[in-house]
């Protein structure tokens, strides 16, 4: 309603601003003589509008086709144009049919509703019914419109924009978050605000759960008024879900295949220091603002800047070509100093940490209508890779699989039945899901300097050239841990 309300204003604007410009023409063109015979005999003409029952109608359009004269009716459904009679003037309003009638001093228009509007069949409670019947506040979505031409694995990220007074926002750009949903707001300071969603009748926790592939129909409940039918867990509002069946399709049976590929790559990252001058710079004002501090020599984690400078300096002259090596050379990229290690090889965290992922969605239903019984079957498929590169895993799949069957036994009995099964798993690196914590990987990443370690050692070397265990020995290396200021650690990744 509140996209209704915000055209007519315009429109009413529009009208006045148009009737002002007439009728400043038609005074200068009448001074001047050159108004025409016909013209002079315009003469302002009056009417009213009402409806079936006689009621004024206030904010009906009195508009002459094809032009920019007109102008609107008052609180009190009356209107006054500048035309001449007999002039075909197009009169209408929002919910009403428009007609078109030849203007006429003390006019009275007679508007009928628009039967299309108040025919529109809105889910709610146990069953449907029309809008020219309902009484609360329901809001019906094109399901068609709304997910049939977009690649959207989610509903929650579907419905967002799409329902006036529907709020969903996402805290986090993690993968597996849930989002937050509200209906009109906030409602109670202590409670959780959030609406009962109920997929054919039966609860689900999440939208996410949902299949967008074999919605029929959605429907919001937004007022109270729904706590009547499903009691005070809806006292926030109702989202109701109806899944699809076989009533589309008559005698025969309809195969749907459809799927979705699409990569996906982190857009809008910061940039970081990693050439040499900018390194070395940034280790000179460390060391300058300890100085002046309290005189110190600045370090991170035991490093000392003064000591780091000259082997990063050494290793961008001889090392900075060997990035394409994710392990760490003793030696050349690290070593131990006094039981302290140190590193020098510079990388690029965005390089280091994401990737391009892929995701892919199927769907297979199959659906038909035999005599008195139709029946659909919905198979569902969705894997998400996240961008994480050094996670082993790092993504959400999810299996779908709706069944529903119809039968019209008798003119008083209806048999169906309607079976969903949902598996979710999300899998993820420790310290992935506190995103808003301190020990969260991308916190780190944007802490600490560009020269902190990313891959792993090859070493664990001892001081006499050995390895210090077989993974060494193999190559595989070990990765260094972020709990202790580095960032990577093999139980994270």
């Amino acid at each position: 309603m509140k996209k209704n309300r915000t055209y007519k204003v315009k429109r009413l604007l529009m009208m006045l601003l148009a009737g002002t410009l007439s009728f400043s023409a038609t005074a200068a063109a009448s001074e001047s003589g050159l108004l025409p015979a016909t013209a002079a005999q315009q003469q302002p003409v009056k009417g009213t509008i009402v409806d079936v029952n006689g009621n004024p109608i206030p904010g009906a359009s009195v508009m002459v086709p094809g032009s920019t004269t007109g102008t609107v009716t008052l609180v009190d459904g009356t209107f006054s144009l500048n035309i001449a009679e007999g002039t075909t003037v197009e009169v209408g309003c929002l919910g009403y049919t428009t007609v078109k009638v030849n203007a006429k001093n003390g006019m009275k228009v007679v508007l009928h509703e628009d039967t299309e509007y108040l025919d529109e069949v809105v889910v709610v409670g146990f069953g449907t019914q029309k809008k020219v019947n309902m009484t609360g506040a329901v809001a019906s979505v094109d399901v068609d419109k709304t997910f049939g031409s977009k690649p959207i694995t989610d509903v929650s990220k579907g419905l967002q924009g799409v329902v006036p007074g529907l709020n969903i926002s996402y805290t986090s750009n993690d993968m597996g978050t849930t989002p937050t949903i509200k209906i009109r707001g906030t409602g109670s300071i202590n409670g959780d605000n959030t609406p009962l969603i109920l997929l054919d009748g039966v609860e689900v926790p999440d939208l996410s759960f949902v299949n967008p592939d074999n919605i029929k129909s959605i429907s919001v409940l937004k007022d109270a008024a729904s706590a009547s039918i499903y009691g005070s867990r809806a006292a926030w509002g109702v989202v109701l879900i109806t899944s699809k069946d076989g009533s589309a399709v008559k005698d025969k049976v309809s195969i749907t295949y459809s799927n979705n590929f699409s990569w996906n790559q982190p857009i809008g990252l910061p940039k970081y220091i990693t050439d040499k001058e900018g390194i070395l710079a940034q280790l000179e004002e460390g060391i300058l603002a300890q100085k002046n501090t309290d005189g110190k020599d600045i370090e991170a984690f035991g490093m000392y800047y003064n000591k780091m400078a000259p082997r990063i300096t050494e290793w961008f002259d001889k090392y900075s070509g060997n990035l394409d090596n994710p392990v760490y050379t003793y030696g050349e990229d690290w070593e131990i100093i006094g039981g302290t290690p140190y590193y020098y090889r510079v990388s690029d965290p965005n390089k280091e940490m994401f990737k391009t992922s892929f995701s892919q969605t199927h769907n297979l239903s199959v659906n038909g209508n035999t005599g008195n019984t139709n029946y659909n079957i919905g198979l569902g498929y969705t894997k998400n890779e996240g961008n994480l590169k050094a996670a082993k895993k790092n993504d959400i799949e999810r299996y779908n699989v709706n069944i529903s069957t119809n039968s019209q036994i008798k003119d008083w009995l209806n048999i169906g039945t309607k079976l969903m099964y949902v598996e979710k798993e999300f899998e993820y690196p420790n310290g992935y899901e506190t995103s808003n914590g301190t020990s969260n990987m991308l916190y780190y990443v944007m802490r600490f300097p560009t020269f902190f370690p990313f891959g792993i050692s090859d070493g664990s070397k001892l001081p006499d050239g050995t390895y210090a265990s077989e993974k060494a020995a193999t190559g595989e290396g070990l990765y260094f841990r972020h709990g202790n200021g580095y960032l990577a650690n093999r139980d994270v990744c």
